[in-house]
């Protein structure tokens, strides 16, 4: 059966957790080249040195913003909370049908009633 890798991102734990795909590879190869790519490029970025010119400087809580404007660049999606970031990579069988799983307009009113329903009882 024929493969493709997916890489994704995920930042939070437990209820908190966000998990965003970045992209998907016809090789595992390539996969892992883009995976590496993106933890190196954070890497440099919580060390203040993605522009070359920048002392490195340690990650805390005050430069979220600034890391996030620099991955921003390579990840458009690119999120992270207190728990970091982390990037992996996964396969997934060739030609998987995921249609049922788009969100409709009916699936996005079911939930809107819901969340309301949740707001009106607290």
């Amino acid at each position: 059966m024929e493969k493709v890798w997916i890489v994704q991102g995920e930042t939070g734990q437990y209820d908190d957790r966000i998990v965003w795909l970045f992209g998907w590879f016809e090789t595992e190869e390539a996969a892992v080249q883009c995976t590496t790519f993106l933890k190196n490029m954070l890497k440099l970025a919580e060390e203040g040195v993605v522009d070359g010119t920048s002392p490195p400087q340690p990650m805390h809580y005050g430069r979220r913003a600034e890391v996030e404007g620099l991955m921003k660049k390579f990840d458009p999606d690119f999120r992270m909370d207190y728990t970091g970031t982390k990037y992996s990579h996964f396969t997934i069988p060739k030609g998987v049908d995921f249609s049922n799983l788009k969100l409709t307009d009916a699936k996005i009113e079911m939930f809107k009633s819901i969340v309301r329903r949740e707001l009106e009882d607290k």
